[in-house]
């Protein structure tokens, strides 16, 4: 596995596993003759089902696990995500940038840059963000969506805002 597989690379690789293990196996399912061999239950794993909550990004974690959820929640997943201006943000693609020249807080972001966006992570560390999709909107590059120093991620004030709209106050 390449260190920055993603999960539409990674599902390539398997379909055409697939593919070739079918090819093999086909003919003798057809005939009726294919082996029949028991799961061994002591080697068999179980795995919770994964949702897509799962790929909210959590700015606060280093730079090199945000990068990870972005390329292992992408396509053909939902996406990881975020918050932005009250929206949901998708992130779809991102790069490891690691040390950069800004200082701010975790989700902030530090600089547009032509079409990416530098965002800050929980390590000090960025990423930058590549391709984004604004709630049901078209992908489009970070770079035009995104401004200079602007928060993602759920920041306290719009969190307590939400609460007092909803009536559970805080």
């Amino acid at each position: 596995m390449a260190a920055d597989e993603t999960a539409a690379t990674l599902y390539g690789k398997h379909m055409a596993a697939l593919g070739r293990m079918l090819a093999g196996a086909a003919p003798a399912l057809a005939a009726g003759a294919a082996p029949r061999t028991p799961q061994d239950h002591a080697g068999a794993t179980w795995c919770a089902r994964r949702t897509a909550d799962d790929g909210w990004i959590d700015w606060s974690r280093p730079a090199r696990e945000v990068w990870t959820l972005v390329r292992a929640c992408g396509d053909p997943y939902p996406g990881a995500f975020t918050a932005h201006a009250g929206a949901r943000l998708v992130v779809w693609e991102a790069e490891l940038v690691g040390d950069a020249p800004y200082l701010g807080v975790a989700g902030q972001v530090q600089a547009v840059e032509g079409e990416g966006a530098l965002v800050r992570c929980g390590d000090g560390a960025h990423v930058r963000l590549r391709t984004v999709q604004v709630e049901d909107g078209p992908r489009v590059a970070a770079g035009r969506v995104l401004k200079n120093h602007a928060r993602l991620g759920v920041h306290p004030a719009e969190l307590f805002r939400a609460l007092q709209a909803r009536g559970t106050g805080a």
